[in-house]
């Protein structure tokens, strides 16, 4: 289910995952301010903690609540962009899920997404506003940017269930020995 696909992609920042500490919206907030892009949030968690942030700096920022994952795929490739600022990772489902749909990624350089970067299959700044903010404008206003393929066959030929399902078994084998 998760590919890429044309679709009719919103001008917009995407972004999946709980509202919480970890998932670091402030930097991404932060990192907005004085910027006019649109902000699209699919999780479940307490969106009131960054009304007053959002409210000072007058922010458009969409709290969707959560999504069946079968519509997943539809979301990853109706936006221009997603936005993942982690303050760390243990396995970053929604950023595999959103290279599996070619989509335009920024992360954060933390554990659990470093590992995941191999130079061209998504964006990775600092846990750095600024330098977050540049990267976001590079993207949103690149009227020409298209999906990136580079992401899908990265996630395909190193994180499919083909694939780990091979991973797994080499290391069962190895272990049983």
């Amino acid at each position: 289910k998760f590919y890429p696909y044309k679709t009719n992609t919103k001008n917009k920042i995407l972004c999946i995952g709980r509202l919480n500490k970890q998932k670091n919206y402030k930097l991404l907030f932060n990192a907005l301010k004085d910027t006019n892009y649109e902000v699209d949030i699919y999780g479940h968690g307490d969106q009131y903690q960054y009304k007053s942030l959002i409210k000072e700096y007058k922010l458009n920022v969409n709290f969707l609540g959560n999504i069946k994952n079968n519509k997943l795929p539809l979301v990853y490739n109706s936006y221009k962009l997603f936005v993942l600022c982690s303050l760390y990772e243990g396995h970053p489902k929604a950023l595999l899920e959103a290279l599996s749909c070619g989509s335009n990624c920024i992360a954060t350089k933390v554990p659990g997404i470093s590992e995941l970067y191999n130079g061209n299959n998504f964006q990775i700044v600092d846990l750095n506003s600024q330098e977050l903010k540049l990267k976001i404008i590079s993207i949103m206003n690149n009227p020409n940017i298209e999906k990136n393929f580079h992401a899908n066959k990265f996630i395909n030929d190193n994180y499919s269930l083909s694939i780990i399902s091979l991973k797994y078994l080499k290391l069962y084998e190895k272990l049983n020995k």
